[in-house]
């Protein structure tokens, strides 16, 4: 009897984000590192949405718009047909990959990258039970969803570095335009958890007394319109909206600080570690997790600016130190690969779905 290749079972992705945030560039990755991997893909997105355009076009991925709202997902399970595996990306798909689960009995797993315990009553909790594991993207996010259940079935893989591009002619321009300055920058979404307008605190207490720093805030955001008006009449602060050429920043800057409330992991930080640049941070969620304090930068309290300031002064004032924790974080953030974060998802992937990524025999 002659037997031919049948299909690699299909992996359906599900991200709902509007926007394009770390979430969304994550995926992307994976998608991009599993594909190198010959895995046979569906993304489901919100319609429109960034990581679809981003990813129009790709080979090896079919690519389906959802019409922009999880409840349109819940009504057409249709979308999911013929996946092996789900995978969901954020929240907001969560739901609808355990409508499918109910309603076809496919397996599905779940990131979670927020900090905070899962909100919104017992079908999100039954959602998350639900799930053959949740990947969670630091151990501080593990301990959470065991605290919130401990009986839900979870696995740390963090996230990588977003190998982001430059261009030294752009990095020459940024630093022209403020020249002699030592650049300490910020790039995160502006809103009211990233605890920027706490950089923007400090600087204004500096402006006078460290005329030689200039800080940098990059994004944009909901809450944009607050913090420039924060940031009116100081002349040491400069914020550039949204950008694409983040990379860019990110080899102009000096220091790079990291208010934040709360973070799961904060994969802003292994991007600006792989930029050498040493950290300022706050010590919340998983950030200790990549911010080893003395080493790679420093660690300071949750919205504590006097803290910031003087670790901001400190570092400013030490190019030796600068260099050290630069080179350290580097080094650090070079362990956080594509093929490392592929191969973890594989291998849960497998552990799911047994024989996952492999050709099998079809009579």
């Amino acid at each position: 009897m002659s037997t031919s290749p049948r299909l690699k079972p299909l992996l359906c992705h599900v991200n709902l984000a509007r926007g394009f945030r770390g979430g969304e560039r994550q995926t992307e990755l994976l998608v991009r590192g599993l594909a190198a991997n010959g895995i046979r893909q569906k993304l489901i997105v919100r319609t429109g949405a960034p990581l679809a355009q981003r990813l129009a076009g790709f080979p090896n991925l079919r690519l389906v718009e959802a019409g922009g709202l999880s409840g349109g997902l819940l009504a057409t399970p249709r979308l999911l047909r013929g996946a092996a595996l789900v995978h969901s990306h954020e929240g907001r798909g969560l739901h609808a990959c355990a409508f499918y689960q109910v309603l076809y009995g496919v397996p599905y797993i779940a990131t979670r990258r927020v900090f905070p315990a899962p909100s919104g009553g017992r079908w999100t909790h039954s959602a998350y039970r639900r799930a053959a594991t949740v990947a969670a993207i630091s151990a501080a996010v593990d301990a959470v969803l065991h605290d919130y259940d401990p009986r839900m079935r979870t696995r740390v893989i963090y996230d990588i570095p977003g190998r982001l591009p430059c261009d030294a002619g752009r990095v020459r321009q940024l630093k022209q335009a403020w020249p002699e300055k030592l650049l300490i920058g910020n790039v995160a979404a502006l809103d009211a958890s990233k605890g920027q307008v706490h950089l923007i605190n400090v600087a204004r207490r500096l402006q006078h007394s460290h005329p030689n720093l200039h800080f940098v805030l990059v994004g944009g955001g909901e809450n944009e319109e607050y913090c420039r008006g924060q940031a009116r009449g100081l002349n040491n602060l400069s914020m550039t909206g949204f950008v694409d050429n983040v990379g860019d920043y990110l080899a102009a800057f000096d220091l790079f600080v990291f208010p934040t409330y709360a973070e799961g992991l904060g994969s802003g930080l292994l991007d600006a570690m792989s930029f050498s640049l040493p950290l300022i941070a706050s010590r919340v969620g998983g950030i200790p997790e990549l911010v080893r304090h003395g080493d790679n930068g420093l660690l300071v309290g949750v919205a504590d600016e006097t803290a910031l300031r003087d670790a901001i002064v400190s570092l400013a004032g030490d190019p030796v130190g600068r260099a050290a924790m630069g080179a350290a974080g580097k080094r650090f953030a070079d362990g956080f690969t594509v093929d490392r974060m592929v191969g973890q998802y594989l291998e849960l992937y497998a552990s799911v779905y047994p024989g996952f990524g492999k050709l099998e025999a079809q009579t």
